[in-house]
């Protein structure tokens, strides 16, 4: 179960991992790889979320992750494989020390030993972070009436 992360800087190669692997896509708005079908856009939540983020065994990291918290604790994660992707400039990135590895690029070989089950795995992610947008805008629409007053 891998999930992929565009930090600030990360460009297009996130997604186009992302999309390779089938693999759900957490990008930071500066990433440079905020788009596409694979895009989780309420990470953030998801991550916290039991059944989301507690269920990742590989995170792939692109660029510098600058925007949350839960990406670091992900990354620091012992039961969790950390793979940092080129250089994050400056600074290698590795929050907790436990990156296992710091290729120059990453590709996709071979397809899943489940692709049912990796279509569920990005499917969840993707349809989850929808259901939590959707949620916020409906919030946001709602007409604000003065207490003591019916619609």
């Amino acid at each position: 179960r891998t999930l992929v992360v565009a930090g600030h800087a990360a460009g297009e190669a996130a997604e186009e991992l992302a999309r390779a692997g089938g693999w759900p896509l957490a990008a930071e708005i500066s990433s440079g790889s905020h788009f596409g079908p694979n895009l989780v856009v309420s990470f953030r939540e998801l991550l916290a979320r039991e059944g989301f983020g507690d269920r990742v065994e590989r995170v792939i990291v692109y660029g510098h992750p600058t925007l949350t918290r839960e990406v670091p604790l992900l990354v620091g994660r012992e039961d969790v494989e950390a793979i940092v992707v080129g250089s994050t400039g400056g600074e290698d990135y590795d929050p907790r020390h436990r990156v296992t590895a710091r290729p120059a690029a990453v590709r996709v070989v071979g397809a899943p030993a489940d692709p049912a089950d990796a279509r569920r795995w990005l499917g969840t992610w993707v349809q989850a972070s929808r259901a939590i947008l959707d949620e916020a805008t409906a919030a946001e629409s709602a007409p604000l009436l003065p207490s003591g007053t019916t619609p």
